[in-house]
């Protein structure tokens, strides 16, 4: 299947990037590491739901482009 909308491209890269950030960017601590450290950026739940809508999101456009 080819795409050839270009619009289509550039808004597919620019979800892979954005949604790619958490899992490629470590967040500077503000505090001590510890039982404070709530950064939600490295927490397991916020990459997978991360991931989760990111694959929803390029199937829907996938879908939608048939």
């Amino acid at each position: 299947m080819t795409i050839g909308s270009w619009p289509i491209w550039v808004g597919l890269f620019a979800l892979i990037t954005v949604l790619g950030i958490p899992f490629m960017k470590k967040t500077r601590h503000r505090v001590p590491p510890g039982h404070k450290d709530t950064s939600i950026h490295e927490k397991p739940l916020f990459k997978a739901a991360s991931l989760c809508i990111g694959v929803g999101l390029v199937f829907l456009i996938l879908l939608s482009t048939q």
